[in-house]
């Protein structure tokens, strides 16, 4: 059993250590750790929780990108990165945000079917085009979005 919760900012720590883990950029977590949430294994006796996995947004004006989704690989399973997703993606929604922008690098079927498409670079917002990393991000992925419209946000 796992427990997902809001980053508190004390969390910070542990995520960028998570990403790092992943060989994930863990770059600007800092400036949006509001919008973390992270995957734990609870406590058993005297021990405090173990953190596992993580996932975070930058948020823009009707639009966020979708940060690293990161989950120890001895934690590792689909269904825990499935939750993370609808999670960040309800959350998405109580936010308002029309659209959910992620790179993905490779193939990345579970993610089409669960509602993101394909589009190019050019079709990116300005703020995300804009972004400091995004070249970076480019280079590891192509991008994909989750429009408001789509079935999971109802």
């Amino acid at each position: 059993m796992v427990i997902v919760r809001r980053a508190k900012p004390e969390d910070q720590g542990e995520i960028e250590r998570l990403l790092r883990e992943a060989s994930l950029d863990d770059d600007g977590v800092d400036k949006h750790l509001e919008h973390f949430f992270v995957v734990e294994i609870p406590p058993a006796d005297d021990e405090t929780a173990q953190m596992v996995g993580a996932a975070g947004m930058e948020i823009y004006e009707t639009c966020a990108l979708l940060r690293s989704l990161v989950v120890a690989r001895a934690s590792w399973n689909g269904e825990v990165s499935w939750k993370l997703m609808q999670i960040l993606l309800s959350y998405a929604e109580h936010l308002e945000l029309e659209e959910v922008y992620l790179f993905a690098n490779g193939a990345s079927p579970w993610l089409q079917e669960i509602g993101f498409e394909s589009v190019s670079f050019d079709q990116l917002p300005d703020e995300i085009q804009e972004l400091p990393h995004v070249d970076q991000l480019k280079i590891k992925g192509s991008p994909l979005v989750f429009r408001r419209e789509s079935c999971l946000y109802h």
